[in-house]
């Protein structure tokens, strides 16, 4: 008997394992994926392009765990909220051990890049850069035609 505890034990330890990284976020601060830009509140555009609207927020909370920010934009393709962009004032690897702290380890790290999920997850992240930024994206609302890419033009 004690032999078949520690195999269903190894079972789901590994099961656990292949979990590190995937992130189930359903959306960011209170505001779900798929959200209307009216949701937001009191919030003014500060970037548009390629079907694309990214948006501030007036009273923003600026940081994240205790990682200062210097701002944090929500992006909509056609009215819906599919990715928010938090720009650091700290290094990558400090706002990515606030989001591990969270989240667990990241599915990939490199050397000035994390990043948690994948295509089959509900949300990427992606940790990059100095100061840092970090993407979240909705992989139900995220669309083909927009890049992410837009939400970097400030």
């Amino acid at each position: 008997m004690t032999i078949h505890r520690f195999a269903l034990l190894a079972v789901l330890l590994a099961c656990a394992s292949m979990g590190a990284g995937a992130v189930e976020l359903r959306g960011f601060r209170g505001f779900a994926w798929g959200s209307d830009v009216d949701s937001l509140g009191d919030a003014r555009q500060v970037s548009s392009e390629s079907g694309v609207q990214c948006y501030r927020r007036q009273r923003e909370n600026l940081f994240y765990g205790d990682s200062a920010l210097r701002e944090v934009r929500y992006c909509f393709h056609e009215g819906r909220l599919f990715l928010v962009v938090v720009d650091s004032k700290a290094d990558s690897a400090t706002l990515a051990a606030e989001f591990q702290s969270t989240y667990g380890p990241p599915a990939q790290r490199l050397a000035h890049k994390a990043t948690w999920g994948d295509s089959g997850s509900r949300a990427r992240v992606e940790i990059s850069g100095a100061p840092a930024s970090m993407r979240i994206w909705s992989n139900e609302y995220t669309p083909r035609s927009a890049r992410v890419d837009v939400a970097h033009q400030r």
